[in-house]
């Protein structure tokens, strides 16, 4: 969640393309664009949803070992 009311219709359309496997409908398409957002930024979340999820797929089939320490949410805030 952020208080940015852009930066959260960027994160919705984010987890819309991660739970629907990247269908997502005309109307999520043109509230985002809505938004003040174009078709790069579109690519841009695409590609960032697709290379988490390739590193996630690989790391949970290597077994990798997470060597850094857990971050709590919403532990740390920030003001502006």
């Amino acid at each position: 969640m952020s208080a940015d009311s852009k930066t959260q219709v960027a994160l919705q359309f984010a987890k819309k393309v991660t739970d629907n496997k990247g269908k997502i409908s005309t109307q999520d398409l043109e509230t985002f664009k809505a938004a003040g957002f174009n078709d790069e930024d579109v690519m841009e979340i695409i590609l960032n949803v697709v290379s988490n999820t390739l590193t996630n797929y690989v790391n949970h089939i290597a077994e990798t070992i997470v060597d850094f320490p857990k971050v709590e949410a919403g532990k740390f805030s920030m003001t502006v």
